[in-house]
């Protein structure tokens, strides 16, 4: 089971990075965003959105060592 897996209102879109390592989910009222750490079945962190999140993007970044992160 993975820790605080839900929003105050309603979940609107669950996406996973390509690793399978994170899934970010955006809801409703208060508009939030939250990413949540696989391996360790907890939020890695949540924002407060000042405005309903309809869609994102989940792309991955690379440092200048070529190491992909969230």
């Amino acid at each position: 089971m993975i820790q605080d897996f839900a929003f105050p209102g309603s979940g609107i879109k669950i996406k996973s990075t390509e690793d399978g390592e994170h899934v970010m989910a955006t809801g409703t009222y208060k508009p939030m965003i939250k990413v949540w750490e696989l391996d360790q079945l907890a939020v890695k962190f949540e924002r407060v959105t000042e405005a309903e999140n309809v869609d994102f993007v989940v792309s991955p970044l690379t440092h200048s060592s070529g190491e992909k992160e969230l």
